[in-house]
């Protein structure tokens, strides 16, 4: 039976999920238990139930395309809605006004509502809405980057998508700035009366901005959803299939749980359990377990095929102004890798720690470089100038990328991933010096001091799956089974 015009309004104003399946038709209809969860929340809060709230998803969740709904659908019936959307960047930002301006352009928007975009108040930046009676300096809808300036910025509803990512959180400092930043200067431009300041982001590393706003400015009022029920099942299996050959909208199968899963872990770059399984701070151990230390020969093979083909890579950790109280040198630690790009594992080959000033650093460096010359990558700050230096005087490749934005529980997070997926191997049998306390850094990591090997691994191992991500995955060796 046909719905007559008055009844498709009166579902679409009181069921945001009728709105979205009905008037922004996408491949994929929104019918999963998470949508559902997702869009009672998005309605509460855009009626101002929950002044302040926060929806943490996985990747591809459509929690942000149902904000976007909510706000299409609020700002439908009623014109007068202010909201201000928050991005990365102000790019992020156009692009998301562009957004709810195209949804504002559905056939089946324009069938029901009409025009709705003022062709006057239309830029890249905001826009407003015909019908619109209560004017003053802000568009109806608009968008800013995070930190930028929010001069005479007011709204009814703010906005925060996928503001927090990756590349700013590295740093504690900075984590603490943007939490700082969202929750005492962004949040009191909700105006009085307003529907609150709310944030929709993946979860993207434990004690991240998302983790660290749950517990203090949203407590309380998030919701958080995960990729994988309480009995392991995939949450929307049109998304994230238990098996294989479902095809997505190219066509091709799509990606099951357990593949994205090894995927996560073979890239290193960050944890499934965090960005979709959710799991909060706490919830997990950020050390590095036993199972995932493999040794060769023992755990992985490397024949003498192997190592005539492995490219070497060094990474460095420059020491800075060490112990001036005990008169002592700064740590300077060396890493010697060999890449085998066919079977896509790092075997760690030499390692050195000393305490040296930074002249006799560059000195230590040559040496060992001019025995096995090979790319080298290091820390991009005050020391690493002078190591810049010296690899430009000795015609040293080298590569000495904004690494000082990483803190050392990321680099931590990062080697753990690459170890449990089997990338990278260390020397077996017993060993002694720096090699020894390379293992014992390792194994006390991200807790440790000094923990300066751990990073010049980092470094060494780093560029190479840099690389990788760009080119390939390359065929894996298994670990060993015990007979």
């Amino acid at each position: 039976m046909a719905l007559s015009r008055d009844q498709v309004l009166a579902w679409a104003r009181d069921d945001l999920l009728f709105f979205s399946n009905y008037f922004l038709p996408r491949r994929w209809k929104f019918e999963a238990g998470i949508h559902r969860q997702m869009a009672d929340h998005v309605s509460k809060a855009i009626r101002g139930e929950i002044p302040n709230s926060m929806l943490i998803g996985p990747p591809g969740c459509s929690k942000s395309t149902l904000w976007r709904d909510g706000i299409v659908r609020e700002s439908l019936f009623n014109r007068n809605l202010i909201v201000l959307g928050v991005a990365e960047a102000m790019p992020e930002a156009r692009n998301w006004v562009r957004e709810v301006r195209r949804c504002l352009d559905e056939p089946r928007v324009v069938d029901y509502f009409g025009a709705v975009v003022d062709p006057k108040w239309d830029t890249q930046n905001g826009f407003s809405l015909i019908g619109r009676t209560e004017w003053d300096d802000n568009a109806n809808v608009s968008a800013v980057g995070m930190t930028g300036p929010l001069q005479r910025k007011h709204a009814h509803i703010i906005l925060g998508d996928d503001c927090f990512v990756l590349k700013n959180q590295r740093n504690p400092n900075n984590r603490d700035y943007l939490v700082k930043w969202f929750t005492r200067i962004l949040s009191r431009r909700t105006r009085i009366p307003g529907k609150g300041t709310h944030l929709v982001n993946n979860r993207l590393m434990r004690d991240d901005c998302t983790t660290r706003l749950e517990e203090g400015f949203f407590k309380g009022a998030s919701l958080v959803v995960s990729a994988e029920d309480e009995t392991g099942k995939s949450t929307w299996p049109q998304a994230w299939p238990d098996e294989r050959g479902v095809l997505g909208e190219d066509g091709q199968p799509l990606k099951t749980l357990p593949e994205i899963k090894e995927e996560m872990n073979r890239s290193g770059e960050s944890d499934y359990e965090v960005m979709y399984l959710c799991t909060a701070v706490g919830e997990g151990d950020e050390s590095i377990p036993p199972t995932a230390f493999q040794f060769y020969p023992d755990d992985v093979p490397l024949t003498e095929e192997t190592r005539k083909g492995l490219k070497t890579r060094y990474g460095l950790d420059p020491g800075g102004t060490g112990d001036t109280k005990l008169q002592k040198s700064p740590w300077f630690a060396l890493v010697r890798i060999g890449y085998s790009a066919e079977h896509g594992i790092a075997y760690v080959l030499d390692a050195l720690q000393k305490r040296c000033g930074i002249h006799e650093q560059g000195q230590v460096f040559v040496e060992h470089w001019k025995e096995n010359p090979g790319l080298v990558t290091f820390e991009r700050n005050n020391m690493g100038i002078a190591i810049k230096e010296v690899c430009q005087r000795e015609v040293i490749p080298h590569r000495a990328p904004y690494l000082t934005s990483d803190d050392h529980p990321y680099r931590v997070a990062r080697l753990k991933g690459w170890m449990q997926a089997g990338r990278i191997a260390l020397p077996g049998g017993k060993q002694g010096g720096s090699m020894k306390a390379l293992i014992s850094q390792l194994q006390k990591a991200p807790y440790g001091n000094p923990h300066d090997l751990v990073d010049a691994l980092y470094y060494a191992v780093e560029g190479v799956m840099t690389r990788e991500q760009q080119t390939g995955a390359p065929r894996l060796i298994r670990r060993r089974e015990p007979e």
